[in-house]
């Protein structure tokens, strides 16, 4: 084998690796359902035949169910879901705050604790919204 072809070999598998490594930001799904990519490793997720969005936490063990609006700004994602659970307590409603980079989870139950943490209120988008323009266009605009 020349010193050529040594060369190309290489540089062609550290290409699959950087291809395999993007995959989070292209893959929209699997055939048991559908995907939006957030900041990695975050994601929502819905499963065929279920109208419910969910995210999956990383740094604490749980969910986020029945998520009816998302956000990301920077490495922050904001989420507002429907009945769930909160800090190990059942609530109508939650809003969430993940600082991706500092890997801090955060859950609020009240509206007025969410904004005053936030400094104000968020501009929330539907997650099947922000699913058609991501299948469409194979990017999210935040």
């Amino acid at each position: 084998m020349s010193m050529f072809s040594f060369f190309s070999c290489f540089n062609n598998n550290n290409k699959k690796v950087e291809s395999q490594g993007n995959n989070f930001y292209v893959n929209k799904g699997s055939y048991d359902g559908v995907r939006i990519p957030l900041i990695k490793p975050y994601e929502l997720i819905k499963l065929n035949g279920s109208s419910e969005w969910i995210l999956n936490l990383v740094e604490i063990p749980g969910s986020v169910s029945r998520v009816n609006g998302v956000y990301v700004k920077g490495n922050t994602i904001f989420l507002h879901s429907g009945e769930s659970y909160c800090n190990n307590e059942k609530v109508k409603e939650s809003w969430v705050v993940i600082d991706a980079e500092k890997k801090v989870e955060e859950c609020f139950y009240l509206q007025e604790s969410f904004e005053d943490k936030n400094k104000g209120s968020i501009d929330f988008r539907e997650p099947d919204i922000v699913y058609k323009e991501f299948n469409d266009k194979g990017k999210i605009v935040w």
